[in-house]
């Protein structure tokens, strides 16, 4: 996936560089119109699926390592895959109430090791 979102990325880039339509980049309504052309559709949907999983990937992984339960990752993951920055923000948010949580309790110890 990563390596489809890469080329469709370079297509998509070089035909607004070559066509000198850089003001599609940084206005609605351009890029209203570059998503009309079904390779931006795919190319967005690509980078969508490399995101979500590359970012659920990252979740659960750093998650086991410092010892936060699975069912506290799950929402961050469903809120990262649907409305993306929130889902990040939510994760760095559990994972620090669970540091401070793990720290006050000494005897706490990691639920999962990978």
């Amino acid at each position: 996936y990563s390596l489809l979102y890469v080329t469709l990325a370079y297509v998509l880039f070089s035909k607004a560089i070559f066509s000198l339509d850089i003001a599609s980049f940084s206005t609605t309504a351009g890029i209203g119109r570059m998503f009309s052309d079904a390779t931006a559709v795919l190319a967005g949907w690509a980078h969508f699926i490399v995101f979500d999983l590359w970012t659920a990937r990252f979740f659960v992984m750093d998650s086991a390592s410092a010892g936060i339960p699975h069912l506290l990752v799950v929402p961050c993951i469903l809120a990262c895959m649907f409305f993306g920055p929130l889902g990040l923000v939510s994760y760095v948010t559990v994972r620090k109430l669970c540091q401070t949580a793990q720290t006050r309790n000494p005897l706490s110890t990691k639920t999962f090791k990978f």
